[in-house]
C-alpha cells in the first residue's frame, strides 16, 4: 500500500506526540469570563483600576485566544475596554458595526459572523498549503538582533531559556480550526529554524539541548519514520538557520569563524555549506560581522541579511545581500546604500512573483518589527520599492534626507503590532509569527533574564496585505517561530556549484565602482 508522506507522518507520530485539537471557540464560557467581576477590582480607582482590567483582558487572550483576537480586530486598540462594565455595551455595538450590523446582539451571534468571515478568509489557503510545521520557544531578546547564537562559552551575551517544541498544525477537510501536534518536545533545550526538504520527506532544524553542555547543531527529522539525525557537532560552536538546496546540500549559519564584532565582545556568524550528511563544510561568506538568515530565492540565488560594518558606522545599515549557493557573485539585493530601513530581516521570496517579503526593524532590537514587500524593479535603496503592508501604508522616508528623517532611528519599528518570520503564500496572503497591539503594554507578562526582556506571546497567523488576520495557533507558554508548509515547497532554479577547491588562486572583481 502506497501512503502519502504527510499522511504517514501524521499517523506515525500520533502515538509519540502530544496533540491539541482546536474546536470552535467556547462562546458561552467566554461570555461568562467576560461578565465576571474579578475580586478586588471594585475597590480600585484611576490608573490602578485600568491596569487591573487590562490584565483581565490579557488573561482572556490566553484562555480564549481566537475569540479575543476577533474582538481585537473588530474593536481596534480600545478592544480591551470590553471588560470594563461601563464600556461593555458600547464595545459590543462596535463589534457588530465592524460586520455591517447596526446595534448589538449576543456574543453567540457575533461569533457566527466571525466564523463565517474566518471560513471565507482561510478556505483557499488551508486547502492549498496546510498542514504546517514550526518551532516554538521563548523569544530571544538580546541587545542586538543578530546575537542569537547562545554559545555555551560565549564571551559575553548568551541567551538561553529552556523549553522548545517542533510542532505541526493540520486541518480536517472543511474545518478552519487546526489540530496541533508536537513532534519533538524538549523542556530543557531550545529549537529553531525549521525547513522542509524538496522531496517533502525531511525537516531541518537547529537544536541546543543544554545551556553550558551543548550548542546549536543542525538536525534532520525523517517525516516518514520519525527518526532524528544529528548532522553537525562540536561544543563551543553554534550551527543554526539551515536550509536545503535543490541538489541536496545544506546552507547554514555558524560561529565557526571564531571572531568577535569590532564594537563588542559577542561572537559573529557567517554562512557555510555542507553536504546532506554534514560533510565537506566550507565557508561561503567571509565577512567581518554577521551574515544571517539565508533563504533560497525564486531564481536559485541565496538571500541573507548582512551587517554592513565595512567602512561604516555600526548602526546603519543591515541590508539584504544575495549570492549563488556556492558563495560566488555576492552583491547587495536591497538597502546597501540606504539610511532606511535600519535592518531588513527574515526576507523570503513570494511564490509566483519577483517581489519579496521581509521584516523592517532596528539595530538594538530583537528580530521583530514591521512587515514590508520589496520590489527591486522600483529601486534598491532609500525606501524606493519598499512598501509597508498589514496594513498597506506609506513608510514616511524621503530619499536623500538621511538621518534627518523621523523614521531613521536605531530602534525603528518596535511599537504596536510586531511581525516575525513571514511565509508568503502570494503577494496578498502569508503566514506570520505575530504579536498584536493590545492598546496597552503587557509589561507584567514580560520575563526578565539579566535585565533583558523576553515575551513568548507570538502566535501563528494567516494574514493578508491589508492586515486582515486569523489566529491559527498560539500557546500560553511558548511563542511561534519560523514556519513552513508541509504540503508545498516553493519552486526555485538549480544553480550548480562551480567552485574548484583544488585551486589556490581566484579572481576578485568590482561589479560597478559607482554603485558600491
Amino acid at each position: 500500500m502506497k501512503c502519502h508522506p504527510i499522511s504517514l507522518f501524521i499517523a506515525v507520530t500520533a502515538f509519540v506526540t502530544s496533540t491539541v485539537a482546536q474546536a470552535a471557540p467556547l462562546v458561552e464560557e467566554f461570555g461568562q469570563a467576560l461578565g465576571a467581576s474579578p475580586k478586588g477590582h471594585a475597590d480600585l480607582q484611576g490608573k490602578a483600576r485600568l491596569e487591573a482590567f487590562q490584565k483581565t483582558f490579557f488573561q482572556l487572550s490566553l484562555d480564549f485566544p481566537i475569540l479575543t483576537d476577533w474582538v481585537m480586530q473588530d474593536a481596534g486598540p480600545d478592544a480591551w475596554q470590553i471588560v470594563l462594565p461601563e464600556k461593555r455595551e458600547q464595545m459590543m455595538e462596535k463589534l457588530f458595526q465592524s460586520h455591517g450590523v447596526n446595534g448589538s446582539s449576543s456574543l453567540k451571534e457575533y461569533a457566527k459572523l466571525c466564523e463565517k468571515r474566518r471560513t471565507e478568509r482561510l478556505s483557499s489557503a488551508l486547502k492549498e498549503w496546510s498542514p504546517f510545521t514550526f518551532t516554538e520557544g521563548v523569544t530571544v531578546r538580546n541587545s542586538f538582533f543578530a546575537y542569537t547564537e547562545g554559545l555555551s562559552d560565549a564571551r559575553h551575551e548568551r541567551f538561553f531559556e529552556p523549553g522548545a517544541r517542533l510542532s505541526t498544525l493540520s486541518f480536517d477537510d472543511g474545518s478552519v480550526y487546526g489540530t496541533k501536534k508536537s513532534i519533538l518536545d524538549d523542556a530543557h533545550g531550545m529549537m529553531r529554524d525549521v525547513d522542509l526538504s524538496f522531496d517533502k520527506q525531511k525537516l531541518l532544524f537547529a537544536w541546543k539541548k543544554s545551556d553550558r553542555l551543548d550548542d546549536y547543531h543542525i538536525y534532520e527529522y525523517d517525516i516518514v519514520n520519525g527518526a532524528t539525525k544529528q548532522l553537525t557537532f562540536g561544543l563551543g560552536r553554534a550551527d543554526y538557520e539551515p536550509i536545503y538546496l535543490p541538489d541536496g546540500d545544506i546552507v547554514f549559519v555558524s560561529t565557526r569563524p571564531e571572531q568577535s564584532v569590532p564594537c563588542y565582545l559577542t561572537e559573529i556568524s557567517n554562512l557555510y555549506r555542507m553536504d546532506a550528511e554534514g560533510r565537506y563544510v566550507r565557508r561561503l561568506a567571509i565577512d567581518q560581522v554577521q551574515t544571517i538568515y539565508p533563504q533560497l530565492m525564486n531564481n536559485g540565488r541565496v538571500s541573507y541579511t548582512r551587517w554592513d560594518y565595512s567602512d561604516r558606522g555600526q548602526t546603519f545599515p543591515h541590508p539584504v545581500f544575495a549570492m549563488n549557493p556556492d558563495g560566488q557573485a555576492q552583491r547587495a539585493f536591497y538597502g546597501g546604500n540606504s539610511w532606511f530601513p535600519t535592518s531588513l530581516l527574515h526576507m523570503r521570496p513570494i511564490p509566483g512573483s519577483d517581489k519579496t517579503m521581509a521584516v523592517a526593524s532596528g539595530h538594538h532590537t530583537g528580530q521583530n518589527g514591521k512587515l514590508v514587500v520589496i520590489d527591486v524593479k522600483e529601486g534598491r535603496d532609500e525606501g524606493k520599492g519598499l512598501h509597508l503592508i498589514a496594513p498597506k501604508r506609506e513608510h514616511g522616508y524621503v530619499a536623500g534626507q538621511g538621518r534627518a528623517s523621523k523614521v531613521v532611528k536605531d530602534m525603528w519599528g518596535q511599537e504596536g503590532d510586531q511581525f516575525r518570520y513571514p511565509y508568503p503564500l502570494s503577494e496578498e496572503e502569508f503566514l506570520i509569527s505575530y504579536q498584536p497591539n493590545y492598546g496597552f503594554h503587557p509589561h507584567w507578562y514580560l520575563k526578565h533574564k539579566k535585565g533583558l526582556k523576553s515575551s513568548s506571546h507570538y502566535g501563528l497567523y494567516w494574514m493578508n496585505a491589508d492586515g486582515e488576520r486569523e489566529l491559527l495557533h498560539r500557546a500560553t507558554d511558548l511563542g511561534v517561530q519560523r514556519m513552513v508548509s508541509l504540503k508545498r515547497k516553493a519552486e526555485t532554479k538549480l544553480i550548480p556549484d562551480t567552485v574548484d577547491y583544488e585551486k589556490d588562486t581566484g579572481t576578485y572583481y568590482v561589479h560597478d565602482v559607482y554603485k558600491g
